[in-house]
């Protein structure tokens, strides 16, 4: 039992090492402008066993920055899309949120203990949300002008925001304006974490 949870571990780590080192390299490969190799890091690092969502969410974003500037955008959408479901899929939903909070109570004075997940659904963050599902909704319903008013909206509330940057980098590419989507990229690139075990 003790070999196979040492097996594991290892394995676990060799991943995590994984995940960095490709991150790194398709993030040194698009500051040196080379963009098909950044691309080839980014989709290696997305096949990774048990990628993170945070790697994934890296690579998908290196690989459409790469594909603007290939000139390939409807690629670039793809990877785009894909980042922001997954951003969407890991979102707390106000229903799982009640019942967490209605299940911690303090054993003694029967207090209510609202969860993590409930705070990120108040103020700005909740805001930055919801023009960010907005412009997602506007996005697909081919009202571009709208959806990007809903991301700059949540970029206002939230400018340190991924998922509000990539939000206009995607009604940016659906608009048809490649050179503004690679530049909002460029400008506001997600570095690579640095592997630190």
């Amino acid at each position: 039992a003790s070999l196979e949870s040492w097996r594991e571990e290892q394995s676990r780590r060799h991943s995590t090492l994984l995940q960095a080192v490709l991150a790194q390299t398709a993030h040194l490969h698009l500051l040196q402008h080379h963009s098909l190799q950044a691309l080839y890091s980014a989709e290696e690092l997305l096949r990774v066993e048990g990628c993170t969502s945070e790697s994934s969410f890296l690579a998908h974003t290196y690989a459409a920055e790469s594909l603007c500037d290939l000139g390939r955008p409807a690629d670039a959408v793809e990877h785009l899309t894909a980042a922001l479901m997954q951003q969407h899929d890991e979102s707390p939903s106000p229903a799982k949120s009640n019942v967490q909070a209605d299940r911690e109570k303090d054993d003694l004075g029967g207090i209510e203990v609202v969860s993590d997940d409930m705070a990120a659904l108040t103020g700005d963050p909740a805001r930055a949300a919801l023009y960010i599902n907005l412009a997602a909704v506007y996005a697909s319903q081919g009202e571009h002008r709208q959806a990007e008013q809903c991301s700059l909206q949540a970029l206002k509330l939230q400018p340190s925001n991924p998922h509000a940057m990539l939000a206009l980098v995607y009604v940016q590419l659906a608009s048809g304006h490649d050179d503004m989507a690679l530049s909002l990229l460029k400008w506001r690139r997600l570095p690579a974490p640095l592997h630190d075990q």
